[in-house]
């Protein structure tokens, strides 16, 4: 029975050991899931939005160049950049698309493939229209079908941007909750295995038989 007696303070010291790398090993994985989803996920997917915008931003500049151009040398030109900015956004688009995991963002990146595609077409039509020489159907083309297209494409590039910043947000703040709740604890069960410590000699003096008496 003493022997028994004597194990207690290590098996409640092992259990309070356990208890504390429990709550750090907690803490520690869901750091490394928060960190590692901004990391794989939230920046990747800020860098290529941006650089999509951007680039979808410059190709509508030159195709506004494209249709005011002086001579078929110019036009060519331009057409020729427009083309290579093209397949770099094709190519920024297959990236992303490997770092989308939710199921909004993927709806988000759909809509923008559907109206990339529709807005492509457009200008294709207005780039035809001005190959034959028919620069004003061409301007009344931009004007009331390139346009909204252009507008509508790029408000859902906006939106996608957006999203990644509210996620990566959400997941910094995140990731400042479990630390910030990680050291509490740890402070907590510190305090209270320092005053159990403090009061253990007292509460066996005063509450435990005394055998010599």
């Amino acid at each position: 029975m003493n022997y028994l007696q004597r194990l207690k303070p290590v098996v409640v010291a092992a259990g309070i050991l356990l208890i504390i790398g429990g709550v750090e090993f907690l803490a520690v994985n869901q750091l490394k899931i928060g960190t590692g989803r901004i990391v794989l996920d939230t920046l990747p997917g800020l860098s290529y939005a941006g650089k999509i915008n951007a680039e979808v931003s410059g190709n509508f500049i030159r195709t506004l160049l494209a249709i005011n151009s002086t001579g078929p040398e110019e036009r060519a030109a331009y057409t020729l950049e427009i083309d290579e900015a093209s397949r770099e956004i094709n190519g920024r688009l297959k990236e992303y698309e490997k770092t989308i995991h939710e199921p909004k963002e993927r709806q988000l990146f759909n809509t923008l493939l559907e109206q990339r595609k529709k807005y492509t077409e457009v200008r294709r039509a207005v780039f035809g229209l001005i190959d034959g020489n028919q620069k004003e159907e061409a301007l009344r083309l931009f004007k009331t079908a390139l346009l909204p297209a252009y507008k509508e494409y790029t408000r859902t590039g906006d939106l996608i941007f957006s999203y990644n910043m509210q996620q990566g947000d959400s997941r910094g703040k995140h990731i400042l909750t479990v630390c910030n709740t990680t050291q509490l604890l740890v402070v907590v069960i510190g305090i209270i295995i320092f005053i159990g410590g403090f009061l253990t000699p007292f509460i066996a003096i005063c509450f435990l038989p005394d055998h010599n008496r």
